[in-house]
């Protein structure tokens, strides 16, 4: 599996703080927003020295350690959510073709899916714990969402679009009105299933700081 912005060239502690802080500064600038943080560096420090002890316990911080790249690409995701998780998502959207370009989670069926992401992490040498899990999933979810919203884009945006719709001539009036309700009817359903959706976001969302 490939990882996206030269996220596997990460082989140290300082590589990750160093590719942190290059894309939370470019996302702050992107974005028009104040400067970034001059201790930016140590804070990224912080939180990876909280959240990611087992890591540094495992391979040290010595400036010479080397993480595998599936390992320096969770970290990478999980210490930039943690430092600002809107600022996240916003990078995520802007970049989420090319980092998720052979994800497991483009598969249709959710098991293809998990059958491949256990068989990527059994090839790593990487234990897929829960914690992980979740985070594989919210990547994926994301994902799926953007993708989503994207294709809504490009369909509202077309040429081919309801604007296009001719209905110059009286005979084809009727047919297309039924077309376009049988149209009306599925966008419902997209909205009540968006709506499921968001709720069930929402209710989990209170128990986020455990992942």
């Amino acid at each position: 599996m490939s990882y996206g912005l030269y996220l596997a060239d990460i082989e140290t502690f300082d590589d990750l703080v160093d590719r942190l802080e290059e894309h939370i500064k470019e996302s702050i600038t992107s974005l028009n927003a104040e400067s970034s943080p001059k201790d930016l560096r140590k804070i990224l420090k912080s939180i990876l020295d909280s959240k990611c002890k087992e890591q540094i316990q495992t391979y040290g911080w010595t400036g010479e350690e080397e993480i595998s790249d599936l390992v320096a690409t969770n970290l990478f995701h999980e210490v930039f959510a943690a430092y600002n998780k809107h600022l996240y998502v916003y990078w995520y959207r802007k970049n989420y073709e090319e980092l998720e370009e052979d994800s497991p989670f483009h598969y249709e069926n959710s098991n293809e899916a998990f059958k491949a992401l256990n068989a990527h992490y059994q090839d790593e040498e990487v234990e897929l714990s829960n914690r992980l899990l979740v985070q594989e999933i919210k990547r994926g979810i994301h994902t799926k969402l953007f993708s989503v919203m994207q294709s809504l884009e490009y369909t509202l945006e077309s040429e081919a679009n309801l604007v296009s719709v001719n209905l110059s001539e009286e005979k084809h009036e009727d047919p297309v009105a039924d077309e376009l309700k049988k149209v009306l009817e599925e966008v419902l359903k997209l909205e009540k299933q968006l709506d499921k959706v968001v709720n069930t976001i929402e209710e989990l969302d209170y128990s986020r700081n455990e992942y």
